[in-house]
């Protein structure tokens, strides 16, 4: 369900043009049924558009509902109480992933400029005109702010009538002495435990209910088994919807064909051959890799410095700067291009690596504070306070105790911002021109002009890219556990 989110949003718009368009693989077998006489217009209009969005924002509605229904007793399903009991008790997941992809969809960019074309003119497609070739900076601002007014006043909206808040952050208070003991001020839980005196309580009430909770294989088999035939038939349309799009561009990549066609009429590398012979994808390539590589530098230690001060630090204003920093995550991307545009226009910087790794490290920094203070939350700090009891420095504590627990998570946050500036195209409209393009700009063209089975080939290999930075990402996780469970058993 998660791999579209890590697949490019190029790869994905690719493989929608060519099943939809009118000598796509869509109205190839509807005709061959018989169920049409002729092409049916299912790309470059509202149709395409919408179809796509589905596609690309199915994942971000998943989440949020999946976390939901997590919450509530299986039991329930089993017992055929779906629309009645169910379906109600997640009601909260539902609403918040129809909030995250309204959301979402009211600045998208990508998906309305290439599957709608002049057919579907969205507002973010209107910005992008009035400022790159109309040059009427005034409009397009104005635009610009009526589209954040609008998210604005729509997460406004939810956050009054749906009660969403933005997750707690803050740091503990300092231990306190209250009559001859050291207690903690807060007296609250950090990781499911109770804490008096300096003893650790256990929790009564989770221990038995931990106990009687079968083993990770039989419940995947009760969730599996349970509930109505229907909605596994609905979750089989679903996955088959989100990945055969992708799983086809990938096949026709090794078509013998000299143009789009499915099936391939027989196998071939000569697409493959066709980008690594030519230095012009390969100069592309190399840019967005080294682009790729700073923007995961410079927004892991970033996000990495921002998530220590907003859990750590205690004070009236952490919620407000969460949000703040939190924003470019909830902005439309078209207003971060824009707005980066306008200033590197004024510092002569448009088309220099340093300006397209600036931006991109203002959308992936969000990513890392995310996962790196998620991660530190849960780290209980009289960690660290024992060991500057014990004659540590703060640095040197933090350094040794607190840093191994969160490596997993900074290594995931690097992982996003890697994949996320690599993927990311609509920036590189606005600071990099035709002469010395990224991956994405250079794909990006190559879309809009024609399409190429050269495309199926990069395609190809930026699915292969994305999966082996996933695999790295996972080894990195699993070697850092195993490496600390060992630690600890030395230590004992």
């Amino acid at each position: 369900m998660l791999f579209p989110l890590w697949t490019s949003l190029l790869v994905r718009s690719y493989a929608w043009m060519v099943l939809l368009q009118r000598t796509g693989i869509v109205n190839q077998v509807l005709g061959d049924l018989g169920l049409i006489a002729a092409p049916l217009p299912l790309v470059y209009n509202e149709l395409g558009v919408v179809i796509g969005m589905t596609h690309v924002l199915l994942p971000f509605a998943v989440l949020p509902i999946y976390a939901g229904m997590r919450q509530v007793d299986p039991a329930l399903l089993r017992a055929g109480h779906f629309f009645r009991v169910f379906l109600p008790l997640t009601a909260p997941g539902v609403a918040a992933g129809a909030l995250l992809v309204f959301v979402l969809a009211m600045g998208y960019f990508v998906i309305p400029a290439l599957l709608g074309g002049r057919g579907a003119i969205t507002i973010a497609m209107l910005i992008e005109r009035q400022i790159t070739m109309l040059l009427n900076w005034g409009f397009g601002s104005a635009l610009s702010v009526l589209l954040i007014a609008s998210v604005l006043l729509v997460l406004g909206l939810a956050t009054w009538l749906a009660g969403v808040r933005l997750p707690e952050v803050g740091g503990r208070s300092r231990p306190v002495a209250t009559g001859g003991q050291v207690e903690d001020a807060d007296e609250k839980p950090l990781d499911g435990t109770r804490w008096q005196g300096g003893a650790r309580l256990e929790q009564p009430v989770a221990a038995p209910m931990l106990r009687r909770r079968p083993g990770r294989a039989r419940r995947r088999w009760l969730r599996c088994a349970a509930g109505p035939a229907w909605l596994g038939i609905a979750a089989g349309a679903v996955y088959v919807f989100l990945l055969a799009p992708i799983a086809l561009v990938v096949a026709m990549s090794f078509s013998s064909s000299q143009y789009l066609r499915f099936p391939p009429p027989g196998l071939s590398l000569q697409w493959f051959r066709a980008y690594f012979g030519s230095a012009e994808w390969i100069d592309a390539t190399l840019l967005s890799l080294e682009i790729a590589v700073v923007t995961m530098i410079a927004g892991t230690v970033l996000g990495t410095l921002g998530a220590i001060g907003l859990v750590r630090v205690r004070h009236w204003s952490t919620r407000a700067l969460y949000g703040v920093l939190l924003s470019p995550m909830i902005a439309p991307q078209i207003i971060t291009a824009t707005a980066c545009y306008a200033l590197f226009v004024k510092l002569r910087l448009v088309g220099s690596v340093v300006a397209i790794a600036a931006a991109h490290t203002v959308l992936a920094t969000p990513f890392v504070i995310v996962t790196v203070s998620s991660a530190l939350a849960q780290v209980d700090e009289r960690l660290e306070w024992a060991a500057r009891g014990l004659g540590m420095g703060p640095l040197r504590a933090f350094v040794s105790i607190t840093a191994p627990l969160i490596m997993p998570a900074i290594a995931s946050g690097a992982v996003f911002a890697f994949i996320t500036s690599f993927d990311e195209v609509v920036i590189a409209l606005f600071l990099t021109g035709t002469a010395h393009p990224t991956l994405p700009r250079k794909m990006w063209d190559a879309v809009a002009m024609q399409l190429d089975p050269t495309l199926a080939a990069v395609s190809t290999i930026m699915v292969a890219m994305s999966v082996l930075v996933l695999l790295i990402g996972q080894a990195s996780r699993v070697w850092f556990d195993r490496y600390h469970t060992a630690a600890r058993s030395d230590a004992v």
